[in-house]
């Protein structure tokens, strides 16, 4: 009999289904949470405390963004408006300012006013009282100057006096002929709000304000604490000739001559000068003639005028009469052609026919007949005597009158126009271009030496 083949125990076992968890179950919520970021974590954690919670509303801009917000053009507008003034020969004077009426040097000293002040430096041999000033046992104080700026840093040391210790240990540049506060600037304080207004504000003081200067010295002290940037910047001065006893009582007068280093102020310290305005009393002393001739103002498209001072000490206004720090120089008048312009262009790098004909010597000699002949038309134009030269030029006044000399009858070359009819179209080789309706003097005679040039 045949066996039956029994079958595999694989087969006699029936697979029933284990009620094990899998592992889609166990790990799905793991899976899950894994997927969300930590913020939408964060957000599920604490959703309670986000629906309870309002949103604050969103801030409204600032004047200073919408500030911001505007074109740099309208900006640079704006800082003009506010930063940007006439030249401080043209700022008339406030009634409320003491105004001095001489032209010596009266600025306020400690020898000068009725307060007792200690100096430590002016007075060493009072170190007591210096002394009981420290332990407290008396006050004393020293002298501030009215003149020293408000933007100035603070003065580190009490008991010196503002005169000793801005000359010995914050040396700057003061002005030699201020004789009021009026022409100090203000609304300076817009500089110093933030790095981003102070470049831009900066660049739009700098660059509008035609800075004056009475003299060399106080040009060069503006150069050296001046920033490189900002002397880049600088694009009209005003530089006038120097004299010590401008006042009327005073017969004689120095006139200082301009220094050597005035061409290379006017050459490489400031690139970008667009006008500038020079004393023509310059013209008439040698030195100061070959130091503008040196200037070397090549490749400039730069306006050089040559003014003269006008003898009046008050211009009358609506309302009477209206007083000026400066009513000389305010009251300046514009020399065209003649000498002056010849100096002008010759300042730019022409090489003028009257300067290279006959050779160097020649030339010189030109330079010091033409100083000559111009101290001559100053006489008529200024109504003073102009005598000597070298180092300084004595100034002696004269009571003739123009028609008395004879120069009105001589209508050559120079003329003379008023400052406030100037033309705005400004050429290198001065302003030349003609006023329409001008009303204009012309008085002096052109040197031989300049004849066939012009």
């Amino acid at each position: 009999m045949a066996k039956h083949k029994r079958s595999p125990l694989r087969n006699a076992i029936t697979p029933k289904s284990l009620d094990y968890p899998s592992a889609k179950t166990t790990l799905a919520p793991a899976t899950a949470n894994r997927r969300k970021s930590g913020t939408q974590r964060a957000h599920e954690k604490h959703r309670y405390d986000l629906e309870n919670t309002q949103t604050p509303p969103t801030s409204s801009p600032t004047l200073a963004d919408r500030f911001h917000a505007l074109p740099s053009e309208l900006r640079t507008r704006i800082f003009s408006l506010l930063l940007v003034r006439p030249a401080k020969w043209d700022i008339p004077h406030s009634p409320s300012c003491a105004l001095r009426t001489s032209n010596a040097d009266i600025t306020p000293t400690p020898n000068s006013t009725e307060v007792y002040f200690l100096c430590q430096n002016c007075y060493p041999t009072n170190s007591n009282d210096h002394r009981w000033t420290l332990n407290g046992r008396w006050e004393t104080h020293t002298f501030v100057s009215p003149w020293r700026s408000k933007y100035a840093p603070p003065q580190l040391n009490p008991y010196v006096c503002t005169k000793c210790y801005d000359e010995r240990w914050r040396a700057c540049p003061r002005s030699r002929s201020l004789s009021c506060l009026c022409a100090r600037r203000s609304d300076l304080d817009v500089l110093l709000v933030c790095h981003r207004w102070h470049e831009e504000a900066g660049e739009a003081f700098y660059r509008g304000n035609t800075f004056c200067f009475e003299d060399t010295s106080a040009l060069a002290g503006f150069v050296a604490n001046t920033r490189p940037r900002w002397c880049d910047a600088v694009t009209r001065i005003s530089l006038m000739a120097w004299s010590a006893g401008d006042d009327d009582d005073d017969e004689r007068q120095v006139v200082e001559t301009l220094e050597p280093k005035t061409a290379f102020l006017l050459r490489q310290a400031l690139p970008s000068l667009a006008f500038v305005e020079l004393d023509a009393r310059c013209l008439t002393d040698v030195k100061s003639v070959r130091v503008l001739l040196r200037a070397g103002l090549v490749h400039r498209r730069v306006a050089i005028r040559f003014v003269v001072r006008g003898p009046q000490r008050c211009i009358p206004g609506t309302q009477g009469g209206t007083e000026y720090p400066w009513p000389q120089i305010e009251d300046r008048t514009l020399l065209r052609g003649g000498f002056p312009e010849e100096v002008a262009r010759a300042m730019k790098g022409e090489r003028r026919a009257w300067m290279k004909a006959g050779g160097k010597k020649s030339g010189r000699l030109a330079v010091e007949a033409a100083c000559e002949e111009f101290r001559q038309v100053l006489v008529g134009v200024e109504g003073e005597l102009v005598k000597g030269g070298g180092v300084g030029m004595g100034l002696l006044e004269m009571r003739s009158s123009i028609r008395d000399n004879g120069f009105a009858e001589k209508e050559k070359v120079v003329r003379v126009m008023s400052a406030e009819e100037l033309s705005e179209e400004m050429v290198g080789e001065g302003l030349v271009s003609d006023v329409a309706g001008e009303e204009s003097v012309s008085v002096g005679e052109v040197p031989e030496a300049l004849g066939d040039a012009l």
